[in-house]
């Protein structure tokens, strides 16, 4: 049986404010996620621009190998591989919900 990985990733959310929320007993079901699992603060080169952080997340290169630099890029400017399309070459499946800047999203299975 293969074992399940949940990748959460949220999009302008700090550590800062989950530790307060945390610390008010809030966020529940994410303290149990970070007490239970691994968490981690991500490091990225600014600027800080969401499109071209989350191509980097989803195609595990840097920003000058997957050329997503902005808001403007499209599918067209992509140079590498979705982590997506490696797990579907070798039979492996994936669900994604919203990927930011990810244009063939809709196109992977559901789980």
């Amino acid at each position: 049986m293969m074992e399940k990985l949940i990748f959460l990733a949220l999009d302008g959310l700090s550590w800062n404010v989950i530790k307060e929320m945390l610390s008010e007993n809030k966020l529940k079901n994410i303290k149990k996620l970070v007490k239970e699992g691994a968490s981690s603060v991500l490091k990225a080169d600014f600027p800080l621009i969401s499109p071209k952080i989350w191509a980097s997340i989803f195609t595990g290169k840097k920003p000058e190998k997957h050329v997503i630099l902005d808001f403007y890029s499209t599918k067209g400017d992509l140079r590498t591989k979705l982590i997506w399309e490696t797990l579907r070459k070798n039979n492996r499946r994936m669900g994604i919900y919203r990927p930011l800047t990810s244009w063939d999203a809709l196109e992977v299975e559901d789980i």
